[in-house]
């Protein structure tokens, strides 16, 4: 990696340093590392001691000069990183097949990230990649010709950009499936309420002849309703944090960023209003059905 990857995407290292504008400049003269929190944690106990020790790729000790933050990892999810070294090191760190590619012009092993200021425009950026597009191509026609180059904000780009409309695609899918059977869920849970709601008639219909208003009968379902609501709302999500922790714990290690994988605020948030608005419905259509 170049030694202003850290500095354009505005990380700075959580212990330790990044890479300067000297280091990377002369290969093999500087074997220095950035490491990332995963593996600080997962490999050295996450003790701040190991800043200015040694650590061997490749056979090659390496100097560890910082530790990022946690999450920072690659631009594609789809390629976990565990460390970074500066491009000029890549004799002493690469091997086989990974040197042999490293050497290609037409192997795709790089991510490429600009910081591109707030005054340029998305059409002089496109102008000024394809003028570059054709500088490449005329001085290596062999490699990029017919190479096109362009850019995508770098959310986007956390997916492969030649795979990204079919992981949507499939994600779609599964939160199609995923709302099927919630909503079948919901429909099985109103015919229960219902149900209830029909056998409690007479003992409503008493209870309002001997004079509770229906605004009253109507809070006391509507608690009732909410509360069934909000209790089967943690418990899914006693079941959700169940089956992520087990994920995590049983997943395969090629999974990218498995170990991030985890129920955030979000996930609460929506579980609770969902909870919510499914019992102030269900309540009130069993009050209408009365």
């Amino acid at each position: 990696m170049s030694n202003n990857y850290f500095r354009v995407l505005g990380v700075r290292a959580m212990y330790g340093r990044t890479f300067t504008t000297t280091e990377g400049t002369v290969d093999g003269q500087d074997p220095v590392v950035v490491i990332s929190a995963s593996l600080w944690h997962r490999r050295f106990a996450g003790e701040r001691a190991i800043i200015g020790t040694t650590i061997g790729i490749n056979t090659r000790p390496f100097t560890v000069i910082g530790v990022a933050p946690e999450g920072v990892g690659s631009i594609n999810v789809a390629r976990p990183v565990d460390l970074w070294i500066p491009t000029s090191m890549h004799k002493d760190a690469l091997s086989g097949v990974d040197a042999f590619y490293f050497r290609g012009r037409a192997a795709p092993m790089f991510d490429l990230g600009a910081r591109i200021p707030r005054r340029v425009t998305a059409a002089q950026v496109a102008y000024i990649l394809r003028a570059q597009s054709a500088a490449l191509a005329e001085r290596y026609p062999l490699d990029d010709k017919g190479m096109q180059l362009s850019a995508i904000p770098l959310q986007q780009a956390r997916l492969d950009p030649s795979r990204r409309a079919a992981w949507l695609r499939a994600g779609g899918l599964l939160a199609s499936v995923v709302s099927l059977v919630l909503l079948i869920a919901c429909a099985n849970v109103a015919n229960l309420l219902l149900v209830r709601a029909e056998s409690r008639r007479q003992e409503l219909t008493v209870r309002a002849a001997l004079g509770a208003g229906w605004a009253r009968i109507v809070r006391e379902m509507l608690i009732e309703s909410l509360l069934l609501a909000i209790f089967g709302g943690l418990v899914g999500l006693g079941v959700a944090y169940a089956g992520v922790r087990v994920l995590v714990a049983t997943g395969p290690a090629t999974l990218p960023r498995l170990s991030e994988i985890s129920l955030d605020a979000r996930a609460f948030g929506f579980t609770l209003l969902l909870s919510l608005l499914s019992g102030v419905l269900f309540g009130l259509e069993s009050h209408c059905s009365l």
